[in-house]
């Protein structure tokens, strides 16, 4: 008996030794990667779902017919979600649109992650069925990663109406309605955008802000006073700024870090030009002499209510400006005097609204004719903007 029992032990091992060299040598065919090593592969392990979708693979790429293989690793596994979405996308080639229905939704109903959902929603897209495709869009943005642009786009070309777009895709999920706002900039949708971008700042976190303040400085030129989304910012703490009202300035005491986004003040992007917010309140600003001869100095976009008479108070103070130094405040048609002083100078500048809910107070330079370019500096405190209907 013992004899016995040695050689069917034996005997085991060399099955075990046989199967794993097949095995071994199965794996270095399949490692190989070109099409005759993996037809090789396939015959020593025909049982492999893996090796059956890669031959499929290099036969597709030889313009060979892959769909045998790719039948045979879906029957070994069933549950793979990306041979079903191909063999569903092999069905439409051929114009089987029933079976390539069929094969999508079976991949969307083993997998519940975003591409059998993406593939449903571009095979409706491409059959032009509204309904599904709204379904299974949904769905896709529901469980989605990564770049979402395709999907956006497959929208606007179904249809050119937003509230379509917002009601039957998007999900009230903050990454997908900042890829969103994103997307409506960058591709010129931006009438669409307003609303987006409230409903994404009345949930924003610090990965939200920046897309936010690109809408917000985008419709500001434009003369659309966007306060409310800028607003939310300030009130979710994502700015360290108060809220902007109607006919007054934004962060008057440059007590805050200036941020040159929004209706905070904007400083010019070059070294000739430094602005030094003050411990006690206020901004000095220094020219080198070398800056460009018409440049702002300071500006900021101030939300206006029409019809309304404002007072724009301040007090400054220059070093080394002559008396024509070619720097004025403009609100609207309004152009204060040319700013020198050597001591400490309060100035009341008066305008009209009229008809304006939006105006940019610019600080701006130009240099007079025959002047030298201007060097010094220039302190402003105590800015305050009133307006009295």
């Amino acid at each position: 008996m013992g004899r016995i029992a040695a050689l069917a032990a034996c005997a085991l091992l060399a099955i075990a030794v046989a199967a794993t060299v097949r095995l071994a040598v199965a794996d270095h065919l399949f490692r190989a990667g070109n099409l005759d090593a993996l037809s090789r592969a396939v015959r020593i392990e025909p049982g492999n779902a893996q090796y059956h979708a890669w031959l499929a693979e290099y036969q597709e790429a030889e313009g060979l017919d892959p769909d045998p293989a790719l039948a045979e690793a879906s029957r070994l596994n069933p549950l793979d979600s990306t041979v079903l979405i191909r063999r569903g996308l092999r069905a439409e080639f051929r114009n089987d649109f029933a079976a390539a229905g069929k094969l999508l939704l079976e991949a969307a109903r083993v997998d519940h992650l975003f591409d059998p959902r993406a593939a449903l929603a571009n095979f409706y897209f491409r059959r032009q069925q509204p309904e599904p495709f709204w379904q299974w869009t949904r769905e896709a943005l529901r469980v989605s990663y990564g770049d979402l642009t395709f999907l956006f786009r497959l929208c606007w070309r179904m249809t050119s109406d937003p509230a379509v777009i917002q009601a039957r895709a998007l999900t009230p999920d903050r990454r997908v309605l900042r890829q969103y706002l994103r997307f409506l900039l960058d591709e010129n949708h931006f009438e669409a955008a307003p609303q987006i971008a409230l409903q994404l700042a009345g949930m924003a976190e610090k990965d939200d802000t920046e897309v936010i303040l690109g809408f917000v400085d985008r419709a500001l030129p434009a003369g659309d006073p966007q306060l409310e989304a800028w607003n939310k910012l300030c009130a979710r703490g994502l700015l360290p700024l108060t809220p902007a009202r109607s006919g007054a300035l934004t962060n008057a005491d440059f007590r805050a870090p200036v941020t040159s986004r929004g209706f905070d003040w904007r400083l010019p992007a070059t070294d000739e030009i430094t602005a030094v917010p003050l411990s006690a309140g206020g901004v000095r600003i220094d020219l080198s002499g070398k800056q460009p001869e018409q440049t702002e100095l300071l500006a900021q976009f101030v939300p206006l209510a029409p019809g309304r008479t404002c007072h724009l108070r301040f007090e400054y103070q220059t070093s080394g400006f002559p008396a024509e130094s070619g720097v004025v405040w403009k609100i609207l048609d309004v152009a204060s005097p040319a700013l020198s002083s050597s001591g400490p100078k309060p100035m009341d500048i008066v305008f009209s609204t009229r008809g304006a809910s939006l105006g940019r107070l610019v600080l701006g330079y130009g240099r007079a004719s025959g002047a030298t370019r201007l060097e010094g500096s220039i302190t402003l405190r105590d800015l305050a903007l009133d307006c009295a209907p």
